[in-house]
C-alpha cells in the first residue's frame, strides 16, 4: 500500500534559477540579440532592483538601530531597578525588625494597660471606696482592729512599737 511521505524529502524544491527574481524577470531575446530599448529596460530594471535592495538594507539597518536603542534603554532601566531594590531591601529588613520589636512592646504594654484599667475602675467604684482608702492610707475603720504579727523571739522594743501603733479605744 502506498503511504504519502511527509518531511523535507517529499517536498519538491524549486531550483535556484527558478527562485531568483532575476531569472523570472529575464526576457527572452530573439536570435538577433537585444535591442537598444530592451537593454535600457534591463538597465532600468537592474537600477530599480539595486535601489530596492539598498532601501531594504537601509530599513533593516534602521530596525537594528531601533532594536539596539530599545534594548539599551531597557537594560539601563533594569540596572536602575536592581540598584533601587538593592538599596530598598536592607531598609525593608530593618523596618521589619523594628516592627517586630514594636509588636512585642505593644503586647507587654497592653497587659499593663489592662492591669491599670482594672485598678482605675476599682478606684472609682463606690462599693470599693472604703477598701481603697484603707489600702492607700493605712487607716482602719473604727470598728476594725489592726492585727500586727510579731515573731516570738524578737526584742521587746518591736512589741512596744507595735503597741503604740494600735490606738487604744
Amino acid at each position: 500500500m502506498y503511504a504519502p511521505q511527509h518531511g523535507p524529502q517529499s517536498r519538491s524544491r524549486p531550483t535556484p534559477a527558478a527562485r531568483s527574481p532575476q531569472a523570472s524577470a529575464m526576457p527572452s531575446f530573439g536570435a538577433a540579440g537585444p535591442t537598444k530599448a530592451q537593454i535600457q529596460a534591463l538597465k532600468r530594471n537592474a537600477r530599480r532592483q539595486a535601489q530596492a535592495r539598498i532601501q531594504q538594507q537601509q530599513r533593516l539597518a534602521q530596525m537594528r538601530r531601533e532594536l539596539l536603542a530599545k534594548l539599551s534603554v531597557n537594560g539601563i532601566l533594569i540596572a536602575v531597578a536592581v540598584a533601587a531594590l538593592a538599596k530598598l531591601v536592607p531598609s525593608h529588613w530593618t523596618q521589619q525588625a523594628q516592627l517586630r520589636e514594636l509588636e512585642v512592646e505593644l503586647s507587654s504594654t497592653q497587659g499593663r494597660v489592662e492591669s491599670l484599667r482594672s485598678d482605675f475602675n476599682r478606684t472609682f467604684d463606690p462599693m470599693q471606696a472604703p477598701a481603697v482608702m484603707q489600702q492607700q492610707s493605712y487607716l482602719t475603720d473604727p470598728d476594725q482592729r489592726p492585727v500586727v504579727w510579731v515573731e516570738p523571739g524578737l526584742s521587746s522594743g518591736i512589741q512596744q512599737v507595735a503597741e503604740q501603733a494600735i490606738p487604744s479605744p
